[in-house]
């Protein structure tokens, strides 16, 4: 009697977690895509040089974690300050989503960023020299804002498309040959 009691409560435990590996995820594509759109109005303030935008799409205490040298801080003004920067260096700068995935309080953005560089980098003078470049953003968004930001950009690619520094075909063998 008893082995009978334990193997109905070993096929009733069975029973349930199939069942609960089946049962219907919550669907929540309108959030997602809400993060999604939240996004694409992030890289969209950056394309069209309009930081005031980033008043209703970032938190007051936003925090960026990108290894840009162009973007030196946190915060809304330090980010309103980069596309200032950016647009006025690359006024035809153009960023194109290529993939935007979102899941739970994340979204991660592929895409191509393009322009001609035609005005002042900092301390650097135009090169009048276009370039084509991809590049990586995570953003983690909270209560409808984003609150954090990971990016990665070809900054080599980036950098010698512009002629800033030696593409690898001017970089002579030996600089590039590994030490034996």
């Amino acid at each position: 009697m008893k082995t009978k009691f334990l193997s109905l409560v070993a096929v009733f435990a069975i029973l349930l977690s199939v069942i609960a590996c089946q049962a219907p995820k919550q669907d929540n594509s309108a959030e997602l895509n809400q993060k999604k759109e939240l996004v694409t109005k992030f890289n969209d303030a950056f394309q069209n040089g309009t930081p005031e935008a980033l008043d209703a799409i970032l938190a007051a205490d936003f925090k960026t974690n990108s290894p840009d040298p162009m973007i030196p801080g946190d915060g809304i003004d330090h980010m309103k300050g980069q596309i200032q920067a950016y647009k006025g260096a690359n006024p035809d700068m153009k960023v194109t989503v290529k993939k935007i995935v979102a899941e739970g309080d994340l979204v991660t953005c592929y895409y191509n960023v393009s322009g001609t560089n035609t005005g002042n980098m900092g301390d650097m003078p135009p090169t009048g020299k276009s370039f084509n470049v991809d590049g990586v953003d995570i953003v983690r968004i909270s209560d409808g804002k984003i609150v954090e930001h990971w990016g990665l950009f070809d900054n080599y690619k980036f950098m010698e498309q512009l002629g800033m520094i030696p593409s690898m075909e001017e970089v002579p063998a030996a600089a590039v040959e590994p030490a034996k």
